[in-house]
């Protein structure tokens, strides 16, 4: 059971790890996609959102406070998924943003982003 934790808090860290660093790469086009979700004034959140992304991968990967930072994740998971849902919705939306400026991994299709997020 203990294997099973370790090596889903090293797949979870390595997508936030991907993410936070394919944001990091354009954090401005980041939060444009912020304001084109409909959140004008969040874009703001940018850099902090990216930074972290990164901090959570670290903690889950050198396993620090694992229980809360898997909290913290799965709660920003729940964020994420429910904010793209929104911008999917109500604005056409079809970037969920998740990976930045790399493009495979960002041009899925919605119902992929919802899978991969469950």
């Amino acid at each position: 059971m203990q294997k099973t934790v370790k090596i889903a808090a090293i797949f979870s860290a390595c997508v936030f790890l991907i993410s936070g660093f394919g944001k990091m790469l354009n954090v401005a086009a980041f939060g444009n996609l912020i304001v084109q979700y409909g959140f004008p004034y969040a874009s703001i959140l940018a850099p902090i959102i990216v930074l972290l992304e990164i901090v959570i991968a670290l903690f889950l990967i050198l396993s620090i406070y694992q229980k809360f930072i898997s909290l913290i994740a799965a709660i920003l998971i729940v964020i994420f998924t429910a904010l793209f849902a929104y911008a999917n919705t109500f604005h056409g939306i079809t970037d969920c943003g998740c990976f930045g400026n790399m493009n495979k991994l960002s041009e899925l299709p919605p119902y992929v982003v919802y899978l991969r997020n469950l």
